[in-house]
This record gives structure tokens, sequence and C-alpha cells, in this order.
């Protein structure tokens, strides 16, 4: 027998829509935020993208530059969020522990966090600052409620002009690969993993290296 979804309360959909409201709000007055603000009042899914002027000369050594960022702050709980400490500090035990409990476990869940990312003023190279996260970090991020992330994506404006400083934002890698003929290579994601079902291309994670 299926078991019934659980229906939010009057309260929780008032606390919700408040929520909404007062974000919508400040991202609207900061300005530079249509797009998010259309996806969060319709429901739909949002992402940011750098769209690229002209394709970047990946043979030149530097087209790539890589800068060290922050890890994820938590709201009210003050932390050390430079790379180093906070891998040393907040990443490394959370690994550590997951390693003893779980010993047969293959992968490495230290992540890379993409704080920010931007092209060259000669469009020539594309700058990404990464801070470290964990998988785990990740994994927390899709378990939230709506509410719960409305309220993250509130004091992330509020503290610090961003939506999303107070998520994971854990770097994954996507590929569109395209046929001659211009067809995409799809497939569906098993149940096994992240969000089974949906329809994807290739992706993956990049190979974590502190340095």
């Amino acid at each position: 027998m299926a078991q019934a979804q659980h229906a939010p309360t009057v309260r929780e959909a008032t606390q919700e829509t408040g929520l909404l409201r007062e974000l919508v709000q400040l991202l609207q007055k900061q300005g530079g935020n249509q797009a998010l603000c259309h996806a969060l009042a319709t429901g739909r899914d949002y992402y940011t993208a750098l769209c690229l002027p002209r394709v970047l000369d990946t043979c030149r050594k530097d087209w790539l530059q890589l800068q060290p960022g922050s890890g994820m702050p938590q709201p009210g709980v003050p932390a050390v969020l430079d790379f180093t400490t906070y891998l040393a500090d907040v990443v490394t035990p959370i690994v550590d522990a997951y390693k003893q409990q779980y010993p047969q476990h293959p992968y490495d869940d230290r992540k890379f966090r993409l704080n920010r990312f931007s092209l060259s003023s000669d469009h020539d190279r594309l700058l990404l600052e990464l801070g470290p996260t964990v998988y785990q970090q990740y994994r927390a991020d899709l378990g939230r409620s709506r509410p719960e992330a409305l309220e993250r994506m509130l004091w992330g404006v509020q503290e610090a002009g961003d939506p999303h400083y107070f998520f994971s934002k854990m770097l994954g890698i996507t590929v569109i690969i395209l046929s001659r003929e211009g067809y995409a290579f799809l497939g569906e994601r098993s149940g096994q993993i992240d969000h089974p079902g949906l329809i994807h291309f290739v992706a993956g994670a990049a190979t974590f290296h502190a340095d």
C-alpha cells in the first residue's frame, strides 16, 4: 500500500508563502535576479550558467585559472572558512568518520564547492574560485524542505547578498555529446544514485586534490 505524502499544514503553507515573498522582494531590490525570482515564484528549476561570447582556446595553458575559495558557512555558527582551515577542521573529520563507519566505501567524499565563476576581461580565460565541501553537505541540501531551503536563501541574501551562500554548491561535471546529426545523448539515472529516474547527460565529479 502506497504511503500518503505529508500534506503541508495551513501554518507551514503560510510560513512558506511569507518566506518566499520576503526573499523575492530582497532579490528584486538587489537587482539582476529576474530569472531566479521567476523560478521561485513559479516553482520551476533554476540554475546559473556562464554564457561564453566565443569558444575558449583550450590549447592555451592558462585558459583555466583556479583560485582557493571558502567552505560552506552555517547560519549563526562562527567558523573559519578559508580553504585550508575548513578542509582540515570540517571536511576531513566528516570524511574520516564516514570511512570508519563504512570501511568498504570506495569513494573520496571530499568535493569542490563552486564559490564564484567568471570570464577574464579579455574573455580568454575562465576563472573558477573553488572551496572545499563534502558529499554529506550536498546530501543534506537535497533533503531540505522547501521552507527550510527558502529560509537559508533568505539568510544568505541578508548576510552576504548571495541566496546560495549557506549551501554546499558542490561542483559537478556535465558533458553534452552531440552526434553529427545534432542529436544529444541522454540517459536515465538509476535508482541507486541521487535524483533517480531523471533524464540526464553524461555527468561526474572532479577528483579532489587539495593543491
